[in-house]
């Protein structure tokens, strides 16, 4: 863990930009760490502190770009929404870095079912990302990170599960349209599914009648389980 102290005041800066009247009532801090993947972060309040946890990757980005994800972070953590151009342009470049991140991670059946999906809805233009079984989830089937550029899937989804294979497909399709369609963002707020995800979607064939399946999939698994699409 790298703590820089002389990087602090970014946060501060940040919090001072959504939060003039509250400046004096918190204590900043950031720490760059090789524990997150990609160009991830997350933030946690401690008494009076605010602790900025972000990957070390992120040394060598723009301050601007920086105060932007701390200030959509900020925002989550007290639930409040506000628009910055800060955030404008850490969006833009969250939107953009899948282009550098290396694509270390992968397994060869989700590499077939990637490549086979892409080409049959997505006409074969969407760059493979990162792909990866996760733990065997019964609430998170699935998850793509903009950060890592990596598609997630709980291991409740692989073939040796038994589940049918149409069913690992669609969630996996589920996911590349996060990828294809990134998201919408306005003043702290975030929207993935909007109604061209949805529409796009709805493509898959059987999609209605599937969803219903993952969800007595899941539940059989573990009763009373919540299906969350991330």
């Amino acid at each position: 863990m790298i703590c820089v102290p002389s990087y602090n005041h970014i946060a501060k800066e940040a919090f001072e930009k959504i939060f003039p009247e509250q400046t004096n009532q918190y204590d900043f801090v950031i720490k760059y760490s090789a524990k997150f993947s990609g160009y991830n972060a997350n933030i946690r309040l401690r008494t009076h502190t605010i602790i900025v946890g972000m990957s070390k990757k992120w040394r060598g980005i723009s301050k601007e770009i920086q105060i932007g994800l701390i200030q959509e972070l900020l925002l989550r953590l007290f639930k409040k929404r506000v628009h910055t151009l800060n955030m404008d342009l850490y969006h833009l470049f969250l939107k953009k870095i899948h282009v550098a991140i290396p694509k270390l991670v992968s397994d060869q059946i989700l590499e077939m079912l990637f490549d086979k999906l892409n080409k049959e809805y997505l006409g074969d233009v969407l760059e493979r990302p990162n792909l990866k079984w996760g733990s065997y989830s019964t609430r998170r089937l699935g998850s793509y990170e903009f950060g890592s550029d990596q598609i997630t899937l709980s291991r409740l989804l692989h073939p040796d599960e038994g589940l049918a294979q149409e069913l690992l497909e669609y969630v996996l399709y589920h996911e590349m349209l996060h990828k294809k369609f990134k998201f919408d963002s306005y003043a702290g707020h975030t929207r993935s599914h909007t109604s061209e995800f949805r529409k796009w979607e709805s493509r898959f064939p059987n999609a209605v009648q599937l969803e219903k399946q993952l969800s007595s999939a899941v539940a059989a698994k573990r009763p009373r389980s919540l299906l969350r699409w991330f």
